[in-house]
């Protein structure tokens, strides 16, 4: 269901380890997509003819450290089980890159 893909860019007492999250959403329709989006990622809820805005949380908004593109994240190493298990409950295919990133 899915792949990890090591990148080793640097090995140092002072390192960051982050995971970049690659996901697939093509054999979903668009309803499971929507719901998929806004369960995991959060979104702006808006009413009374945009006099308010609300903002959601999704499951992986704490995890997330920053999106990369239409379907792909970074996380810390450490919070990887987590996303896994998120995204495995709609099916989603992954691929992880690990990165080990010097801190200067």
């Amino acid at each position: 269901m899915f792949s990890k893909v090591y990148i080793l860019v640097g090995i140092t007492i002072n390192k960051m380890d982050i995971t970049i999250v690659k996901y697939n959403t093509k054999h979903l329709n668009n309803k499971q997509k929507i719901n998929f989006s806004r369960e995991v990622f959060g979104y702006t809820d808006k009413s009374n003819n945009n006099q308010y805005k609300y903002i959601r949380k999704g499951t992986l908004t704490d995890v997330i450290s920053d999106k990369l593109g239409k379907s792909a994240f970074m996380i810390h190493t450490k919070n990887e089980e987590k996303v896994i298990k998120e995204m495995h409950k709609y099916k989603i295919p992954l691929e992880l890159i690990k990165l080990m990133i010097k801190k200067k």
